[in-house]
């Protein structure tokens, strides 16, 4: 497991490397999470609070063309196949954004034995509810304490 600013990353085998490797290597920085997806793995993104957006550079996705890597949120929502067949070195963004249910897991499913990176991990959490609530009542107040006066 790797945790981040708030989220965790777990799959049998991941880890945080500072070099490139077989095709893998970090786009922004210095480091990035490397995915060895052997036995057809899940890599499993867990969020501390609910998400509406998700958005990671992948560097080498399953460069084999019978391969595929695919990816659904806890909210239902999937994508059979995508990024995948593309050569050694190559990196792609994927994002996804569901204004109408908020997500707290996004699982990257691979039917292929293979290693990529994931760097630039974007994610935007539900805002609380209660600060729209708060300023809400503060106004309510305002206008009760100027109709007293």
């Amino acid at each position: 497991m790797v945790s981040a600013a708030g989220f965790t990353m777990s799959s049998g085998s991941i880890q945080i490397r500072n070099t490139s490797l077989a095709g893998s290597f970090a786009t922004e920085g210095q480091q990035f999470a490397r995915w060895d997806s052997t036995n057809n793995g899940n890599l499993v993104f867990a969020f501390e609070d609910p998400i509406t957006a998700f958005g990671v550079t992948i560097t080498d996705p399953v460069d084999n063309i019978a391969a595929t890597l695919s990816l659904t949120t806890s909210a239902g929502d999937g994508f059979p196949s995508f990024l995948a067949n593309l050569p050694d070195g190559e990196a792609r963004f994927f994002g996804i954004i569901n204004e109408d249910a908020a997500f707290d897991t996004v699982t990257v499913i691979s039917n292929f034995p293979d290693g990529m990176g994931f760097d630039e991990v974007y994610f935007v959490a539900v805002p609380e509810p209660t600060t729209p609530m708060l300023l809400v009542l503060g106004l309510v107040g305002v206008v009760a304490c100027r109709r007293v006066a």
